[in-house]
């Protein structure tokens, strides 16, 4: 399946907005399973799901140590966004559409 253009129009658009804030890291892209893989080291298991523009992202929370991430995926090819140690609530919506990015 050939990943379409908004998927990367998104991650250009978010990337160039991580130096930027404290808060964001550099994004992490790679096969959905070599980023599952790489999730599943913290224990993190899925928290919310939201599908904007075609995009999966979805919010992976370890509720024990309070480490989670934010990832996007659309085909076979997945990114981890923003990843943090204290969850607090926080909402994909909220993230995915901060003026802040």
């Amino acid at each position: 399946m050939k990943i379409k253009s908004s998927f990367y129009a998104v991650l250009l658009a978010m990337s160039s907005c991580m130096a930027a804030s404290p808060v964001l890291a550099e994004a992490e892209c790679g096969s959905t399973i070599d980023i599952l893989r790489q999730i599943s080291k913290f224990d993190e298991t899925s928290h919310e799901q939201v599908i904007l523009n075609d995009i999966i992202w979805v919010m992976w929370v370890n509720p024990k140590t309070g480490s989670w991430t934010l990832t996007a995926t659309e085909a076979t090819v997945t990114c981890a966004f923003l990843w943090g140690k204290s969850f607090d609530g926080q909402k994909i919506k909220d993230l995915v559409l901060s003026p802040a990015l």
